[in-house]
């Protein structure tokens, strides 16, 4: 991607899960992730064909493998890998871009994404400097939709494709720090 700068390898704490980087023993169980049609709907939409839906997930491998260094494997506090984020920066408009994925749906709805996303934005504002995050998630996926807002997240825009309506998300590092719920 243009524009974007390479990030260092770090290890994040949250309250509930522990952010490290992505290493290539961890592919095994992410790609088994993408490999699950519901998983994959909820972040991305539905495929109109097979075809569409095994080029997304091939597509996504390659740039998890190239781009290993801003990728992060969620982890429970005691070492449970249930989930990845990752993240992207835009040097010259001072924002970044988040994806997160909590995989291992027996762990849904226990507050670790909530947590996940916190520690990156407390990362990506106090450290990288970012200004403004942005994400992105399906209409459909209301339980992303929960999290993203009760981390201070704002809807901006909707945008709608083949594949799904898709709800684009930021939050600005002031109204991050001016919120006591989200820090």
């Amino acid at each position: 991607m243009f524009g974007l700068k390479k990030s260092s390898p770090v290890e994040l704490r949250g309250a509930k899960i522990n952010l490290r980087p992505l290493r290539e023993e961890d592919f095994t169980t992410v790609f088994g992730w993408l490999q699950d049609r519901e998983l994959v709907e909820l972040g991305f939409g539905r495929f109109q064909n097979d075809s569409g839906f095994f080029d997304l997930i091939q597509a996504y491998k390659k740039e998890i493998q190239s781009r290993k260094d801003s990728f992060f494997a969620i982890e429970t506090r005691h070492g449970k890998l249930i989930g990845f984020s990752s993240f992207s920066i835009f040097t010259s408009e001072s924002r970044a871009r988040i994806g997160i994925l909590i995989a291992s749906k027996q762990e849904w709805s226990k507050g670790y994404g909530r947590d996940a996303v916190r520690s990156l934005l407390e990362y990506l504002f106090s450290t990288k400097k970012v200004e403004v995050v942005e994400l992105d998630t399906n209409s459909s996926n209301r339980r992303a939709q929960r999290c993203f807002q009760s981390c201070g997240f704002k809807p901006i825009q909707r945008e709608w494709s083949e594949a799904a309506e898709r709800i684009w998300y930021e939050i600005r590092k002031e109204e991050f720090y001016l919120n006591p719920q989200t820090v």
